[in-house]
């Protein structure tokens, strides 16, 4: 027996949705029917085209410009999303920076910058699903985009890594302390993944990743769109807490 993936009279937020691998969730949530509010950050132009490609799909979007670094501007967002679309019941916390350097190197301000988005940021809009959640329990469902280097370590990257991490253990326990009210909270491990900051990247740490994978290729953003689809679907509704690691056998 099949069963089709459907969020028709779903409410879906995205952090960090209007490019890469936010904008492929957006899409692959929208085409299941969820309506699609997503955060992008202020300097960001692009969020006319991402609320473009949700509307072709059916759905209604919303824009948000944020830091998602502001618990403020956090609430302020779940108050905006509620009062436009309606109560939030799926959240996909994929909002992150990176700033590679070698520990010896690193500053202060770039380990306070990447744990303020890709830590904190998450934190703020989990915590605030966490607060609607106990007043209004029902079945809601939590991503959060970690990365497989949040597992195992990376050259040069010990603040992104770090912050990867720390998704796994909040993660993990938001799923213990969500889980009688209805909310399951999973984590996504990418691989390295096919964006315009990859193209940037030299040939031979590409090929490196490549190397390190089963199939010969990197991950995709449809590749992670897909497994967030699935976490956020009553497919997996009995799936909660787990890593799931999107790689291609990378991390193996």
């Amino acid at each position: 027996m099949t069963r089709a993936i459907d969020l028709q009279g779903k409410v879906a937020l995205v952090t960090g949705g209007s490019r890469g691998i936010g904008l492929a969730i957006c899409e692959c949530l929208a085409a299941a029917g969820a309506d699609v509010a997503f955060t992008y950050h202020p300097n960001e132009i692009d969020a006319s085209l991402a609320c473009g490609k949700i509307e072709a799909c059916g759905s209604r979007s919303l824009a948000l410009a944020a830091d998602v670094s502001s618990s403020e501007i956090a609430a302020a967002t779940f108050s905006t999303i509620e009062a436009e679309l309606g109560n939030i019941d799926i959240l996909v916390c994929n909002a992150g920076i990176i700033r590679d350097s070698v520990i010896w190197k690193a500053s202060k301000s770039e380990w306070d910058d990447v744990l303020s988005v890709n830590l904190t940021g998450a934190f703020n809009y989990l915590n605030q699903l966490a607060i609607q959640a106990r007043a209004t329990p029902k079945p809601r469902s939590v991503v959060l985009i970690s990365s497989i280097n949040g597992i195992r370590g990376k050259f040069a990257q010990t603040a992104y890594s770090a912050s990867k991490a720390g998704l796994i253990g909040l993660g993990r326990s938001a799923a213990k302390d969500l889980g009688k009210w209805g909310t399951r909270v999973n984590i996504v491990a990418p691989g390295m993944v096919l964006t315009d900051l990859t193209d940037s990247l030299p040939k031979d740490i590409i090929q490196k990743a490549k190397d390190e994978t089963l199939d010969n290729r990197l991950t995709k953003v449809s590749d992670v769109a897909n497994a967030v689809l699935f976490l956020s679907s009553d497919l997996s509704e009995h799936i909660t807490g787990v890593v799931l690691p999107v790689d291609g056998g990378q991390l193996l």
